[in-house]
């Protein structure tokens, strides 16, 4: 977990990643609701230090500010806290984010749609409840587990003015989401049925659709390894075995135990020679508890190493009733037991023996990695950019006139000015797209491009 810091000149700073609970100091956490992309500022904005001319920096100026009067030094808002670019970090974050709201010191909902602002609005109620009721936070997926985590969440207006927290507010909140209002006082998530929760998500929204579940996995007390190659339709079938048993009165044991002592599953749990079990009847007869409970067999720890992988399909799902689902499915949980599966180096491997043996042909690329080298290099063909200077630094030039081009007519600058720059990115780019990126990326949020030429010299 990475922390912001506001100093005392009112500027903001990330601590180091924090990889141990007990290394994380008290802190303040925001949740909101995300703007366009180009309106929020992230991890790179931050390190590289601009983006304060996003809508966004709005945000972080509030909780810095609050966090402050709170006597808090540090605060966390998933917009610029997390290396979205980092799979690993990313992955992480979105398992821990339930626990990270859980456990922040205070927690203030940013409503960037609620307008309160005069001293009317503050002694009539009325006059913003309209407001409050339409506000988009109340509709994403995300919000729910932050809204539901912390213990004590407050929630402030566009104007910064304090509205209410979840506890004077719960009748309110409770009328607009559907959320239980024992739920919004803490009380345990256990106490309310799977179904019961899935329920709250039912109107809510997220920008993609795995996040549905994703946003779920605190809530249902869930573990779902985070793999985002593998689309929404394996998660959804993985969560769905925890609402099936709740939604049918609960798995009992007694209900299926006598299928672990059929002949058939016997033959089938035990001979090599037979694998495949069919089981087949008509509607209502029992099928998925009877698998529900076979699971829970097969899943009990045994001396046995054999890696168990299950999907429930949904005849009216589209998302979970194909083959494709469930290929996903079974690869995915084979992944989230045995990782090595997925190691770059049997990846290579195999990447080297299909094109030996197979019809196959691939295209890789990577950085200069000795360990990637060692398999490929007397693999095929070998294409090294470094050995293509002079195209890549030709590429590069392109690549430079068109943004500067880009820049000039964006802030209306002069043909002299436009050459400086050319001149200077052209000399300090060194072959590189990414450095040029960058800075004409700051330029477009900063100050003139003379001035900052000027300043580099």
């Amino acid at each position: 977990m990475r922390l912001l810091q506001r100093s005392d000149a009112g500027e903001f700073s990330l601590t180091k990643d924090l990889d141990s609970d007990k290394a994380i100091p008290p802190y303040a956490i925001v949740p909101h609701t995300w703007g366009a992309d180009t309106e929020e500022v992230t991890f790179e904005d931050l390190t590289s230090g601009i983006g304060q001319d996003k809508p966004g920096y709005e945000k972080i100026r509030f909780c810095g500010e609050q966090a402050r009067q709170d006597s808090l030094q540090y605060f966390w808002i998933d917009t610029c806290c997390i290396n979205k670019t980092n799979y690993a970090e990313l992955s992480q974050a979105i398992k821990s984010m339930f626990r990270w709201y859980r456990n922040a010191t205070r927690c203030y909902v940013y409503l960037s749609d609620v307008p309160l602002g005069t001293d009317t609005d503050k002694i009539n109620p009325q006059s913003w409840d309209s407001e409050f009721w339409k506000s988009r936070w109340f509709t994403r997926g995300w919000t729910l587990q932050e809204f539901l985590a912390p213990r004590s969440v407050e929630l402030f207006s566009r104007k910064r003015e304090r509205l209410g927290d979840k506890n004077t507010l719960k009748q309110q909140i409770h009328n607009i989401t559907g959320v239980l209002i024992p739920a919004l006082q803490g009380a345990p998530l256990s106490q309310f049925s799977v179904d019961e929760r899935f329920s709250w998500m039912e109107c809510r929204q997220t920008t993609l659709e795995v996040d549905r579940v994703y946003s779920l996995l605190g809530i249902l007390d869930a573990k779902i390894p985070i793999l985002k190659e593998i689309e929404a339709a394996t998660a959804f079938g993985w969560l769905r075995e925890k609402r099936i048993e709740d939604t049918k009165g609960g798995l009992l044991e007694d209900s299926y135990r006598w299928i672990l002592e059929n002949p058939e599953f016997k033959q089938w749990h035990s001979a090599q020679q037979s694998p495949l079990l069919w089981i087949k009847g008509d509607p209502g007869k029992g099928k998925t508890m009877l698998l529900c409970g076979i699971i829970n067999e097969l899943d009990k720890p045994t001396v046995e190493t054999a890696l168990l992988s299950y999907f429930f399909c949904q005849a009216n799902d589209s998302r979970i009733n194909n083959a494709t689902a469930v290929l996903r499915g079974h690869i995915y949980m084979l992944i989230s037991q045995q990782p090595s599966l997925i190691s770059l180096a049997k990846l290579l491997d195999l990447i080297v023996q299909t094109s030996e043996s197979f019809h196959v042909k691939w295209i890789v690329s990577s950085r200069n990695w000795p360990d990637i080298e060692e398999r490929l290099v007397n693999a095929g063909q070998n294409l090294s950019l470094e050995l293509n200077a002079e195209s890549v630094s030709a590429a590069v030039s392109i690549f430079i006139k068109h943004k500067v081009l880009e820049l000039a007519q964006r802030k209306k600058h002069k043909d002299k000015n436009r050459d400086e720059v050319l001149v200077y990115l052209s000399s300090n780019a060194n072959g590189t797209f990414l450095w040029v990126a960058l800075v004409c990326r700051a330029r477009i949020s900063a100050a003139p491009m003379g001035s900052y030429i000027h300043k580099k010299r």
